[in-house]
């Protein structure tokens, strides 16, 4: 299978290093989702389940779309474009688990999601709060990035870095 971008066409061991990387942190992500939806559902109450839950949709957006430049866009090493792309992943990482902590970390509130119910759960959510600025940023950067690269491919380049 051809790495999108690659001048020649053939992936490189880099670009399935980057790959694996991408699934890789996208598992790890999916495994924080497991506990935040169990803890979700389990332990917050009225609207503290809606605020976990809320940060949980926010992070799945991010991770999507983290895993989607991440793989369909593998632009040669060291190019413009790969700093670019590597900037991309990073906000929307950054994103995407920001949220899925601060999902864990809404579940410890009081069913009025006001009071602290569980403080070890609430702290959790009161640390990684700088981060949830940052999802907000990476979802429509992120969405930018995948309607380039569409473009891109509608107009025959193999990446946005390409020249005709």
């Amino acid at each position: 299978m051809a790495a999108v971008g690659s001048p020649t066409g053939e992936d490189t061991r880099s670009g399935l290093g980057a790959k694996r990387g991408v699934l890789g942190l996208a598992i790890a992500w999916l495994v924080l989702a497991a506990i935040s939806l169990t803890l979700a559902f389990a332990v917050a109450e009225g609207e503290a389940r809606a605020h976990a839950t809320g940060h949980l949709v926010l992070g799945f957006l991010s991770i999507a779309l983290f895993v989607s430049v991440g793989l369909l866009w593998t632009p040669a090493e060291g190019s413009g474009a790969s700093m670019v792309r590597a900037g991309i992943l990073v906000i929307t990482a950054m994103g995407a688990f920001g949220q899925v902590l601060e999902s864990i970390g809404a579940s410890g509130y009081d069913r009025f999601n006001a009071g602290h119910e569980i403080e070890f759960l609430t702290g959790i959510h009161n640390a990684v709060g700088i981060l949830g600025p940052v999802a907000l940023m990476a979802i429509p950067i992120g969405l930018v990035a995948l309607a380039v690269l569409a473009i891109a491919r509608l107009l025959g380049r193999s990446s946005p870095a390409a020249t005709g």
